[in-house]
């Protein structure tokens, strides 16, 4: 099935100041136990800590699986994701950021089975753990969630417009949708994360299969930032969200409901700024509260409560 001396895998690492997390982030992906050979791509976008040290003491000490790309400056999350993708030349795509790390040796081999049993299935992603750094506490993720994966299989774009429930860390993916791929369009809207988009345009074209196994940890840290800073953080997070449906509403696909969307998202993020102390933000934007849509996000937070 096949071919020994291609690689039929890359493993994309984007890291930056994760001292603390990388070598668990690459052993867990030189542990994995394949028929097939595999590469690991680490790029690492000018981190000010020891991250360059340990990246460079593995890529030496295993040349033939890692290869290690040190940005001189800092590029940000989307241009040190594409310069990866273009030296890739593999059949299959699998991501692992550097502060996450799986516990399924067999994941990139039950992925790229998977892939190869069914020419019509574009991505596969799994179940994972949540681990709270600050508490140490690893956690199954939330119940909702998972249900929704097991659920929401094959084409998926109208669940996915919804929501976003496919992890990064959990997904193997065919190359050849990066071709799909508008990087124009997410540097120019200076996407904050890549993942949301690339889901969409891969579920428009072909099927999304969910591997009902735990196959890694997603680890969430609370930054030492004030709440002020965080809160706009969290705000450009969601605003890639809103840039990336206007993206498939103008140019793919325009049966879902963009005004409504927007709206409840205006909302979330007001709820976000009164929790944070912003009300800076609040007082810019309340003329835009909507009181139903302020309910209707109030009951869905209760619900998965």
């Amino acid at each position: 099935m096949y071919n020994a001396k291609s690689v039929l895998v890359d493993v994309i690492m984007t890291t930056f100041n994760h001292e603390y997390y990388i070598k668990d982030a690459i052993e867990s992906v030189l542990n994995q136990k394949t028929g097939f050979r595999y590469r690991l791509i680490i790029a690492n976008d000018s981190s000010s800590d020891r991250t360059a040290l340990i990246c460079k003491y593995y890529a030496e000490r295993y040349p033939e699986i890692i290869i290690y790309l040190e940005n001189d400056i800092n590029k940000g999350l989307l241009a040190n994701y594409h310069q990866c993708f273009k030296i890739s030349y593999s059949k299959y795509i699998a991501i692992l950021e550097g502060d996450d790390y799986w516990i399924d040796d067999a994941k990139l081999q039950n992925q790229a089975d998977i892939l190869e049993e069914d020419v019509s299935i574009g991505l596969v992603h799994t179940d994972y753990k949540v681990y709270y750094q600050e508490i140490n506490k690893l956690k199954n993720r939330p119940s909702y969630q998972k249900r929704k994966s097991k659920k929401k299989q094959g084409y998926i774009f109208d669940e996915l417009v919804k929501e976003n429930f496919i992890c990064s860390l959990t997904v193997m993916f065919r190359s050849s949708l990066i071709r799909e791929i508008d990087f124009n369009y997410m540097y120019e809207s200076k996407y904050s994360t890549i993942d949301y988009h690339f889901w969409l345009e891969m579920s428009l074209i072909s099927k999304v299969y969910y591997l009902d196994k735990i196959c890694g940890v997603y680890r969430v840290s609370n930054s030492s930032v004030s709440n002020n800073k965080e809160f706009y953080k969290k705000n450009k997070f969601a605003q890639t969200r809103i840039n990336t449906l206007a993206y498939f509403y103008g140019k793919k696909y325009n049966r879902f409901d963009l005004d409504a969307i927007k709206r409840e998202f205006i909302n979330v993020e007001i709820l976000r700024a009164i929790k944070s102390g912003e009300y800076s933000f609040v007082y810019n934007n309340i003329d835009k509260i909507n009181i139903i849509y302020m309910m209707r996000i109030l009951y869905k937070a209760l619900l998965r409560i």
